[in-house]
C-alpha cells in the first residue's frame, strides 16, 4: 500500500504522515515473523514489537514493549487527551 491509497493522508498532521510512511516501509521488507523482536535488523518482529518499533522510531516517548501494556498506554493517553 502507498500512502496516497490511504483516504485523507494529505490531511493528517505531517508527524502522522511519517510514521505512517515509516511503517508502510517496513512493510516492503519482507521481514518474517519474529517472536519477541522489536528489531527489523534481526530479520522480523512480532506484532507489539512492529508497533513499539515504529512508535519509538516516530519520537513517541514511554512506548510499552508488548501488546497488552501497549493496550493500557493507549486507554491512558486517550482519556488524558479527551
Amino acid at each position: 500500500m502507498l500512502p496516497d491509497q490511504i483516504k485523507g493522508f494529505e490531511s493528517y498532521p505531517a508527524n502522522v504522515q511519517k510514521l505512517l510512511v515509516f511503517a508502510l516501509a517496513l512493510t516492503t521488507r519482507n521481514l518474517d515473523y519474529r517472536y519477541g523482536s522489536a528489531d527489523p535488523a534481526n530479520g522480523g518482529m512480532d506484532c507489539s514489537g512492529f508497533v513499539y518499533f515504529v512508535l519509538k522510531q516516530s519520537g513517541v516517548a514511554d512506548v510499552p514493549r508488548d501488546s497488552s501494556q501497549q493496550y493500557v498506554w493507549l486507554r491512558r493517553v486517550r482519556s488524558s487527551r479527551c
